[in-house]
């Protein structure tokens, strides 16, 4: 640990030590230029991709105020670019916008340059129950647990309106890191409503001919009070 210290402050710019943000230890090349000039960017455009299916569904929760949930949020880029793009109900509708991430690694960057959002490090399994959003959206998360399930329907559990999923679709070749090809039975057996199969310019495959992305909804359950209390399970993606 001394080691890295002593390595970062004799090669690091003026820059990288001036910004909260500190590459993890396990993963030195996750840097902050990797985080600026690859990771925000491929955030932002996963947000745009699903921008159409977000705005039909908080336009049906019927409130000019919708609180809205970024889970699994990552750095919290896409997060901000949503909840700037809705600050005001220009649309039908503005965004109080929550970033939910089970890692410490981004909090300290999203809450300085990332001022329209609320970022929450946090379990959602450990979310007080009676805390629920109108609509949660989940996107690049799923594909790494290997049973992604118990997760899905926490998820679910805290949204009164609708739960949306954004993930690759139909891996052939998983990515390191991903435990799970979403496929169409798996997306019907979860109960997936509106699947929308796209392209996205923030997804490649280094080894997949065909590479696609899909998105779909599920129905927010926590009006119906199937939010689950007592011991639960973690959030905690499947590690190598």
């Amino acid at each position: 640990f001394i080691k890295h210290i002593e390595e970062f402050q004799r090669s690091a710019s003026a820059r990288e030590k001036d910004s909260p943000y500190r590459a993890p230890m396990d993963a030195p090349h996750h840097d902050l230029k990797w985080l600026e000039a690859e990771l925000i960017p491929q955030s932002m455009q996963f947000m745009i991709d699903c921008l159409p299916e977000i705005r039909r569904r908080c336009r049906q929760v019927g409130r000019e105020r919708v609180d809205f949930l970024d889970l699994g949020a990552a750095c919290g880029a896409g997060s901000q670019l949503l909840a700037a793009m809705h600050r005001w109900a220009w649309s039908g509708f503005a965004l109080q916008v929550s970033a939910l991430d089970l890692k410490h690694t981004y909090a300290a960057y999203a809450r300085r340059y990332f001022s329209d959002i609320n970022y929450i490090v946090g379990d959602i399994f450990q979310i007080p129950a009676e805390r629920t959003w109108d609509v949660v959206l989940c996107s690049h998360t799923i594909e790494h647990f290997r049973d992604p399930t118990p997760f899905i329907r926490a998820a679910q559990a805290r949204a009164t309106h609708w739960a949306i999923f954004y993930a690759p679709y139909s891996e052939r070749q998983l990515l390191a890191g991903h435990f799970l090809s979403i496929t169409d039975e798996l997306i019907e057996n979860w109960g997936g409503l509106d699947i929308s199969i796209m392209d996205s310019p923030a997804w490649v495959h280094p080894h997949d001919e065909q590479v696609r992305t899909v998105i779909f909804t599920l129905p927010g359950t926590a009006l119906a009070g199937i939010a689950q209390t007592g011991d639960a399970p973690s959030s905690e993606p499947v590690e190598n």
